[in-house]
């Protein structure tokens, strides 16, 4: 009998000391809980190769974070770089080329970041041709 109470009493403590244990890990779990996650982006662009003084159409687009957003887009050709802030998950970007060679190759880049990090930059190869 001696056995069978000791036995139940180690129980019971284990059991309620378990429980706590427990309940103090959930409550820390909850804290951590506000951990932002990375930004992503996706560049695209509707044709990657331009003829003339056509007009090349870019889209920047957050994936994950925390809007607000702020985008930047360089087109390569040594035009200033463009900044936008924005609620929304994608932004548009248009670029006109201009050359007199025949054939030039241009890397658009592009970034976006929220209120926590920074996302890696993405680049496009843009071709032009003259006509």
């Amino acid at each position: 009998m001696k056995k069978l109470i000791g036995s139940l009493v180690v129980f019971l403590l284990v059991s309620l000391l378990g429980f706590n244990v427990f309940t103090q890990a959930e409550d820390e779990i909850e804290d951590d809980v506000d951990v932002q996650a990375q930004v992503g982006i996706r560049f695209t662009i509707d044709k990657s190769r331009i003829v003339g003084t056509e007009l090349a159409r870019f889209t920047v687009s957050a994936v994950g974070g925390k809007p607000s957003y702020s985008y930047s887009f360089n087109a390569g050709d040594g035009s200033r770089i463009r900044t936008v802030q924005s609620s929304e998950s994608s932004v548009p970007f248009t670029h006109r080329y201009y050359s007199n060679k025949e054939l030039e190759t241009y890397t658009a880049r592009a970034r976006v970041a929220d209120q926590y990090n920074s996302s890696p930059e993405a680049t496009i190869r843009v071709t032009r041709v003259r006509y």
